[in-house]
């Protein structure tokens, strides 16, 4: 799966935990992440249906964060666009269609194959944001990663 190995280590072993973690399955069958084992990754996770398309509005809404760790060039990117369009930052790899937006955060963009030290590195430099900005962070690879609800005290 694209961009897996690097999520898994960027989480496992994270220091901080103070957020809930849900991993979106967008098979059709509901089946990608059927069995795995989220346990060594920091903070508190579950799996969950995929959104609707026409739903996206209040997906999105619920985002501060997009992380889009693509590991091959995407033909398009329109997740990392829908996600920009409305105000998100995005931490991603800058890896075909997906990297190709004017956005200010493409000058942070991770080269593919950096691991999974950089996506974390990345993802602790978000974390450590003040509260008021940060209350959901959200990855989007092969199943849709998604961390939600960051607890901070502001």
């Amino acid at each position: 799966m694209k961009g897996w190995p690097e999520i898994r280590g960027a989480f496992t072993g994270l220091s901080d935990a103070g957020f809930r973690g849900e991993l979106v399955d967008a098979s059709l069958e509901g089946n990608w992440w059927t069995g795995i084992d989220l346990s060594p990754m920091a903070g508190e996770w579950s799996v969950v249906p995929r959104y609707d398309p026409a739903c996206a509005d209040d997906f999105y809404a619920g985002i501060d964060v997009l992380l889009f760790p693509s590991q091959w060039p995407e033909t398009f990117g329109l997740t990392v666009r829908e996600a920009l369009a409305r105000g998100i930052r995005v931490i991603q790899t800058g890896a075909g269609g997906a990297a190709e937006h004017g956005a200010p955060d493409a000058v942070r963009m991770l080269p593919p194959g950096a691991g999974s030290k950089a996506l974390r590195a990345a993802v602790q430099a978000e974390l450590a944001r003040d509260a008021r900005d940060v209350h959901a962070l959200v990855i989007i690879e092969h199943g849709q990663l998604v961390v939600n609800d960051l607890y901070r005290n502001v």
